[in-house]
């Protein structure tokens, strides 16, 4: 198993279609390891890098971060709500990590250039 940051791992972070294609970005890492550090629990990646045809598959925006390796969804049903809140709350803390979608059941974060937060 690739080890991309210290608790991430190149299968965690490739593409879910089956071409296992990971380009994501060192800032992205840097940014996805730092949140890590700060809450001190297991983040589980839903998704990581998309390749055009799964993005489309899974009905992704055509601008999405995901195609760029800036983007993961992180699984929020596997956390309690005290942890939900920590990892929300920390993920302010991270000034690499500008767009914030939260869903019920995962959080998208994303290392684009300028703040954007929205709800799913």
């Amino acid at each position: 198993m690739e080890k991309l940051t210290k608790n991430f791992s190149r299968e965690e972070l490739a593409c879910k279609c089956g071409c296992d294609k990971c380009d994501m970005t060192d800032t992205f890492l840097k940014a996805l390891q730092h949140l890590r550090d700060i809450v001190k629990f297991p983040l589980i990646v839903n998704s990581g890098y998309r390749c055009d045809k799964h993005n489309r598959a899974v009905g992704g925006a055509m601008s999405s971060k995901h195609k760029l390796g800036q983007a993961a969804d992180l699984d929020l049903t596997s956390l309690s709500p005290h942890q939900v809140q920590t990892l929300l709350e920390a993920i302010k803390l991270v000034p690499e990590i500008k767009g914030v979608g939260v869903a019920k059941s995962f959080v998208h974060i994303d290392t684009r250039e300028f703040p954007a937060e929205w709800k799913y």
